[in-house]
């Protein structure tokens, strides 16, 4: 990432896994990216939706920053997300691009999950 005047590392605004922080958009999609093995942290995140990028990977995006959630193993991840799915009315938004503008939803972050 090219880094700014203050030295901290910006977004590249590319379709490409590198250059930001990257994860599945509600947790699903493609699991090519995720470490499948069972001592794997899985970390659940808030991402503001206007920051998301979305991959040419099966449900991979790709965002600036976020903010940690849930940390755990992949089926208490998973759990979290089903449980709290609810509270986060753009959830039922598709992702079309990295451009989602809508008036009607006062939310504007989203869960996130990933594997360390």
């Amino acid at each position: 990432m090219p880094a700014r005047s203050d030295g901290v590392q910006a977004l590249e605004p590319s379709k490409k896994l590198e250059n930001g922080l990257v994860g599945l958009l509600w947790g699903e999609g493609s699991s090519t990216q995720l470490s499948l093995r069972a001592e794997a942290k899985w970390i659940v995140c808030e991402v503001h939706i206007d920051h998301v990028i979305k991959l040419e990977e099966d449900g991979m995006i790709k965002f600036p920053e976020a903010e940690v959630v849930h940390t755990g193993t992949q089926d208490s991840s998973i759990n979290y997300i089903a449980t709290h799915i609810e509270n986060y009315q753009a959830s039922n938004i598709s992702l079309i691009d990295n451009s989602l503008v809508s008036p009607n939803k006062t939310s504007s972050r989203e869960f996130e999950s990933r594997r360390t």
